[in-house]
């Protein structure tokens, strides 16, 4: 414990391995005094976590990437950073984080170079009250920030500053995160909060669902509480520049998918794209939000959302500033803030979840609105056949083709929000994490107004997010129900190809019989009579005429009569005869070739014959048993005899 009465965080030897975690000192008070000590606190009722609701003595003040360098560790800020998963636990995170940020450096953030003093994409809100109590002691920050601007806000010291209050609640927004930011962020993290703040940015850049509550079975107890919603935004927008290989990243790999051969503005001409170059579009995006901390009165909150979501940061108003941006803008005013982290995020889930559904309500509309049109502008798939009949088919092979693409399109959003409601599910079941919010009221009532009125605000939110999900799944029915609808549409299509591809098959039979049978016959019936009289043993008549044609066209259909009857004994011949040069190649009998030479060796009384034998020459084959085995080639082989003289 240091003469400020905190414990120090645990830190970690040249090789990496964490040292022993020094014990803070446990002192059992009075109930009376507890509530003395932390006015204004809530218990947790029945949680298996009360710790969390009374001030704990720890210091979160040193940074993980400056301990590394006071321990002489190589490698960049990021590398520094990741340092504890290098070789472990999650080298998937390094890989993700390293290929997003490559080509960056914290020194251009630092300088404040290109976009990392220029773009602004941050806000930041630092305050902090003991008694939870009004607006409490704030930080001013020029909101928005650059990366550079968020670099030096957090470089400052976050708790005992000379000029500024402590920022024991700190709330972290990022629009459209980028590498510079990552920098930023990684640079300045503390050590307690530096596993969250990894798998902050991980699970953001890998658009995966997650929603949870983490706390440590060892070393220090803090919180952590994730969620992660990815989802799909309709709209319409220009097709995205291809990134080159090796170009520095601005945001996060987002899928864009291409919607306009759904025609969607046949169905809502009000609601196409405003811009002429704009196609009807499927864009992922993603909302993060994360709370870690040690206790209801320092905790660190992480919002990375999608520009798509929220629009452009920097396009923001002085009066956008004045609200909780990663509860989403008008829904919290930052200075009317929700003090506990447990209130705080439930609050936020139940914003952003009622904004997730929105954007799920509008695809499903849109996706179902397209495929009805569809199938009213093309209804030949159960009409009768139309006397143009190839016209018909060209129709019918782009309808297939149409049908593949909206299968394709409803895979990744059916997969997306079948994992998000199975995150839900796992979070709400009897032993899931739900049970991190869920206090008794009756406890929370005998503490005060203020905690009984916050353990029933989560009570309210927690009914409209699971609401929330109801809608979800009902949007998760309706997407496999179109999907099936496709499949069933895909399998009609097929079959009237089939019968199509029948019919042609049926007339081009008539076709070639016509030629073959009565055609051919009479034509050359026609090319012998062509010849000089002289050539022909009977005179050129009507009447021989007439007698050759029906007799080339008896011979016609004798000769393909033979070949039909005699088809199964021909290709039961042809299978006996390769039967029989497989038995015969195994059993080792190989054709005779030309002996070119033969050497005899003496080597340590040991006579040895050396045989060449070779096709090189042109010389055929002579087979021992098996004559007809002159297709198969030979190559040259060797046998060497050996017998001891003397």
């Amino acid at each position: 414990m240091d003469p400020g009465g905190f414990v120090k965080s645990p830190g970690r030897s040249r090789g990496g391995r964490a040292l022993a975690t020094p014990k803070p000192l446990k002192k059992r008070a009075s109930k009376s005094k507890a509530k003395s000590a932390s006015a204004g606190h809530i218990s947790f009722g029945n949680s298996r976590w009360a710790e969390f609701s009374f001030p704990r003595s720890i210091t979160d003040e040193e940074r993980l990437v400056e301990a590394r360098k006071a321990q002489d560790a190589d490698g960049d800020d990021l590398g520094l950073f990741f340092i504890d998963f290098r070789d472990t636990t999650a080298p998937l995170e390094v890989d993700v984080v390293e290929s997003f940020c490559q080509g960056t450096n914290l020194e251009y953030v630092e300088k404040g170079k290109g976009s990392a003093g220029s773009l602004r994409k941050v806000w930041l809100d630092d305050r902090s009250s003991p008694g939870f109590e009004g607006s409490g002691d704030m930080r001013v920050h020029e909101n928005p920030l650059t990366a550079t601007g968020l670099l030096r806000a957090l470089a400052e010291k976050q708790f005992n500053h000379e000029k500024l209050c402590n920022g024991a609640r700190r709330l972290i927004y990022v629009s459209d995160l980028n590498p510079d930011c990552i920098h930023a962020l990684a640079a300045t993290a503390s050590s307690l909060h530096a596993r969250a703040l990894r798998s902050t940015i991980y699970r953001h850049l890998v658009f995966r669902p997650s929603v949870g509550v983490k706390i440590p079975s060892a070393g220090c107890l803090r919180f952590q509480l994730e969620l992660h919603l990815p989802f799909f935004i309709m709209r319409g927008s220009t097709p995205p520049d291809k990134t080159l290989h090796g170009t520095v990243k601005t945001k996060p790999d987002r899928g864009w998918t291409d919607l306009s051969f759904l025609r969607l503005d046949a169905c809502d001409s009000n609601s196409g794209p405003s811009e002429p170059e704009e196609v009807w579009c499927m864009q992922e995006a993603q909302i993060s939000c994360v709370v870690t901390g040690t206790d209801d009165w320092r905790w660190t909150g992480y919002g990375f959302v999608d520009a798509e979501v929220d629009s452009e940061l920097a396009e923001a108003t002085e009066s956008d500033m004045r609200f909780d941006q990663i509860a989403g803008g008008g829904e919290v005013e930052a200075n009317l803030p929700i003090w506990r982290p447990r209130d705080w995020w439930i609050k936020v889930y139940e914003v952003r979840i009622d904004q997730v559904t929105g954007h799920y309500e509008n695809l499903v509309h849109k996706l179902n609105s397209a495929f009805d049109q569809y199938m009213k502008d093309h209804p030949f798939s159960l009409s009768p056949r139309r006397a143009n009949s190839r016209h018909q088919t060209t129709e019918i092979q782009a309808a297939f083709e149409w049908t593949l693409q909206m299968m394709r399109v409803l895979t990744k959003p059916r997969n997306v929000l079948l994992a998000t409601i199975e995150a839900w599910r796992a979070f709400d079941s009897e032993d899931g994490d739900v049970q991190y919010f869920s206090d008794d009221l009756h406890a929370a009532a005998g503490e005060t107004s203020q905690a009984f009125e916050a353990s029933a605000a989560r009570c309210r939110s927690m009914k409209n997010i699971k609401a929330k999900y109801c809608e979800l799944r009902g949007y998760l029915s309706e997407i496999v129900a179109l999907d099936k609808s496709c499949a069933d549409y895909k399998q009609a299509l097929e079959l009237r190809l089939s019968l199509d591809q029948k019919e042609t098959a049926d007339k081009n039979e008539f076709t070639n019989f016509f030629t073959v049978n009565l055609l051919y016959p009479v034509g050359l019936a026609a090319a012998v009579f062509s010849m000089q009289q002289d050539a022909m043993p009977f005179p050129q008549t009507p009447k021989a005429f007439g007698i050759t044609a029906v007799v080339f066209i008896w011979v016609v259909a004798a000769i393909q009569s033979f070949v039909i009857h005699a088809q199964p004994w021909l290709w039961k011949t042809v299978k006996l005869w390769l039967e029989r040069g497989v038995r015969e190649e195994t059993n080792g009998i190989m054709p005779d070739a030309l002996v070119k030479k033969k050497v005899e060796i003496m080597k340590g009384g040991v006579q040895e014959r050396v045989t060449e034998v070779t096709d090189e020459e042109s010389v055929t084959p002579k087979m021992s048993r098996d004559k007809s085995r002159t297709w198969k080639s030979w190559v040259t082989r060797s046998s060497t005899e050996r017998t001891l003289v003397g």
